[in-house]
């Protein structure tokens, strides 16, 4: 999860950059659709490492064997970056450890059975004092089930639940309110998302799986 706008949520895969829509969480933009930026065939890291945010300007940088590329967040286009500029936005993918950014807390507040809050680094996600993101781990016989839930700390009820493929990986807020929670799959490639409006409805979007020949479905 690299980062949200008012519009526009960016996530990296090992396919490349895919683009969301921040209100319905549905895709505006696939690998190779942004304009200037290829299909990431050429990334140095042949992986989501490629990408990194530069949190000052506000926009995804792109690493690749013939340069850097740049798109502002809120847009669909990315800009080719000076010879200059480029060896001073190296450091920050030397910083960038792919860290998940959010963690699993046991709730003590709200009573779910087998729930934790997901807290990231300016703590729990979801608008403070609305609502809170909240993963739901069932074990069975077979394996694990995972829900989100959005929960209403104030009033204890339940916004809203979705089941999820695998447990919460990554997430960031937007300056509009709304949330992004990224799920990692089992070999370590993003499986879904889930955009969360600032009242605390969910939508659940399926992206950066490959098929055989590793291209997205």
């Amino acid at each position: 999860m690299l980062a949200a706008g008012d519009e526009y949520a960016y996530v990296a895969t090992v396919q490349g950059l895919w683009v969301l829509d921040i209100d319905d969480g549905s895709v505006v933009a696939e690998p190779g659709d942004i304009e200037g930026l290829d299909r990431n065939d050429d990334l140095d890291h042949d992986a989501a490492a490629g990408f990194v945010f530069d949190a000052s300007q506000q926009r995804v940088i792109t690493q690749s064997s013939v340069g850097m590329c740049v798109t502002s967040v809120d847009t669909l286009i990315a800009t080719e970056v000076s010879d200059d500029e480029q060896s001073t936005l190296e450091p920050l993918f030397a910083e960038n450890d792919m860290s998940p950014g959010i963690s699993l807390e046991e709730t003590e507040s709200i009573v779910i059975e087998d729930a934790k809050v997901l807290v990231g680094p300016e703590g729990a996600v979801g608008s403070p004092g609305e609502y809170l993101v909240v993963n739901q781990s069932t074990d069975l016989s077979v394996g694990y089930e995972e829900r989100l839930l959005t929960v209403n700390p104030n009033a204890g009820k339940i916004i809203d639940s979705i089941d999820i493929p695998e447990k919460p990986f990554g997430a960031t807020t937007s300056t509009s309110g709304s949330s992004v929670v990224v799920m990692d799959d089992t070999w370590g490639s993003t499986a879904a998302t889930v955009v969360i409006t600032p009242t605390g409805q969910m939508t659940f979007s399926d992206i950066g799986h490959s098929g055989f020949f590793g291209e997205p479905l």
